[in-house]
């Protein structure tokens, strides 16, 4: 935000009044260039997620048992619940 208004200190400084018919172009070649930085690093960024990782990931998950499907909203605001249908899946197979 300082830089901001240091900015628009050092154009109207430099240029009295503004037209923004006339100088938009000036006001552009001002503004260009300003190097934003990157405080914070996330695992993304640091170490790239491997196929094999995935995969392997994947492998070891247990398949799902049931699958809830909502049918109702029951009550009012926040006392209420939701009903479910509930799909039991018997083999591995069965998703």
């Amino acid at each position: 935000m300082r830089v901001c208004l240091e900015t628009e200190a050092l154009y109207a400084s430099e240029y009295p009044f503004v037209d923004y018919g006339c100088d938009l172009h000036i006001m552009a070649e001002m503004e260009k260039g300003v190097k934003l930085q990157k405080l914070t690093r996330t695992e993304t960024d640091a170490r790239p997620v491997q196929k094999k990782e995935v995969e392997e990931y994947l492998s070891n998950m247990r398949p799902k048992k049931f699958d809830k499907i909502p049918e109702a909203f029951s009550g009012k605001g926040p006392r209420g619940y939701i009903l479910y249908d509930m799909a039991h899946h018997r083999t591995v197979r069965a998703p």
